[in-house]
């Protein structure tokens, strides 16, 4: 590759993200609104959503939320969460949020698996619900 077909590719790649900010630490909502991947589709449920759970149930969920990065497919109405070592379910019809047990692996290491699968165009490595080829995947 000549010198100069590079930098032209490194310049276009620079001008098509130079709106983009760095973001050394980013918080979920930086992941949620910033992360320029293509396959990722941001959050529909608004800054806060209303859930009915057991008291159990939500301080498990809330422990798990406390190491990020929280994560979640979606297939219809139901949404499935990663965070920690757990997964849950949440219905988006009534709101409803469950334990679904143990991940195949935490959140921290699905999310490198769902960026290092895209790169190389391969399906998510997780457990996804039934038809998962319609499922979005966001972070």
């Amino acid at each position: 590759m000549s010198p100069n077909l590079g930098t032209g590719i490194i310049w276009g790649h620079a001008m098509a993200h130079a709106d983009l900010e760095f973001v050394r630490r980013p918080t979920q909502r930086d992941m949620d609104q910033r992360l320029a991947a293509g396959w990722r589709s941001p959050w529909k449920g608004g800054p806060q959503l209303r859930v009915r759970v057991s008291d159990g149930s939500w301080r498990e969920f809330r422990s798990a939320c406390a190491e990020p990065p929280v994560l979640y497919t979606r297939e219809g109405d139901r949404i499935r969460l990663f965070a920690g070592a757990g997964q849950w379910e949440l219905s988006a019809g009534d709101g409803t949020l469950k334990a679904a047990g143990r991940a195949e692996r935490p959140a921290s290491e699905l999310l490198e698996t769902w960026l290092s699968s895209r790169r190389r165009r391969d399906p998510p490595a997780v457990s996804a619900p039934p038809s998962s080829s319609a499922a979005e995947t966001g972070a």
